[in-house]
This record gives structure tokens, sequence and C-alpha cells, in this order.
């Protein structure tokens, strides 16, 4: 439960830290983690809801805000979720989270990373794709995509809508 705590409580500060809105990590001690605690609506001690249960007004949105906390995760926190799907985001009424960074979240350079970030795009486009009928992305062309922009080595900066810049280019104007 220790490793559990401290393994959570460093995938969620990197994730945090690379710009993509998870619950803040606090602090930890032994098996107890600290975060900040999710509400929907701004109530007080009422969580937010899984996004499965509460659907983003804007489904188009928020499909490219999880695109652009997979990018922002891999490319600036070096990590990937590994079990990203609609069980792991909420819907605070303004905003996606996304939670559970702890059992499966891998650092990029883990054996199965790219493997498991496949995944999350497959899971995210699944989602997105059937239960609002989009037109998401191809997952193959959004992995290849993420993979040459995480391969890049010159500078790196954002817009002011949170996309990463790489060669002055956002990730989806590679792909649109």
């Amino acid at each position: 439960m220790e490793y559990w705590c401290r393994r959570e409580f460093s995938n969620l500060n990197d994730a945090y830290n690379a710009g993509v809105r998870v619950p803040k990590p606090i602090t930890f001690n032994k098996n107890i983690l600290v975060m900040e605690f999710i509400s929907y609506g701004g109530h007080s001690g009422v969580p937010a809801p899984l996004i499965k249960d509460a659907p983003p007004e804007d489904p188009a949105s928020a499909y490219l805000t999880i695109i652009k906390y997979i990018e922002r995760a891999l490319i600036l926190g070096k990590i990937i979720h590994a079990d990203l799907s609609e069980f792991n985001i909420v819907n605070t009424g303004s905003e996606l989270v996304i939670i559970d960074w702890g059992g499966s979240a891998v650092k990029s350079n883990h054996p199965n990373a790219m493997e498991l970030l496949l995944r999350d795009i497959e899971n995210t486009n699944r989602y997105f794709g059937k239960e609002y009928n989009l037109d998401v992305f191809k997952s193959k062309a959004l992995f290849n995509a993420l993979l040459r922009r995480y391969g890049y080595k010159g500078e790196v900066t954002s817009d002011n809508e949170g996309w990463l810049l790489i060669n002055g280019k956002r990730i989806i104007d590679d792909l649109t």
C-alpha cells in the first residue's frame, strides 16, 4: 500500500506539472494520499460524477480536451495513464478531470508504454465516437502524430488554449 501511494503521488505530480487537469496532489504519508477533492458544480462535498454518468455539454470540445491532456502527459510529463476511459474521467460541470493515476499509469520509458498509449487513444476514440457519434481521429494516425511529436528535440511551447506547439503547430493541425 505504501508503494502504491507513493507511486500515485508521483504520477499525479508528473501529470499535474505537465498541465493535465488531475486532482492536485498535496502530500502522502505511508498509505495515505492527500489530494484535491474534485467537486461537482462547485458544491463543496459533492463529488464530480464520471463522464459516462454526466456527459459534457460539448462532446466535441471535451474530446479535444482529452487529446490535449494525453499529449501533455506524454510530452511534458513523460507519463501515460494506461487505463484511460469513461471510468477515469470526471465532469465537474465546467471541466474534465482525469483521475486514477495509481496502479496502471506508466512512465513513457516503460517497455509497454507505447502499447498502453495506443490503448488509451483507442478507448478515448471508442467512447467519444460511439457515445456521441463524433468523427474522431483515426487511432493509428493520432498515435503516430504523438510519437513524432514525442521524439521532437526542439522547443515546445503552448498556445492560449493549452495546446502544445511543436514547430509552431498543434497536434490537431497535423491531423486535419
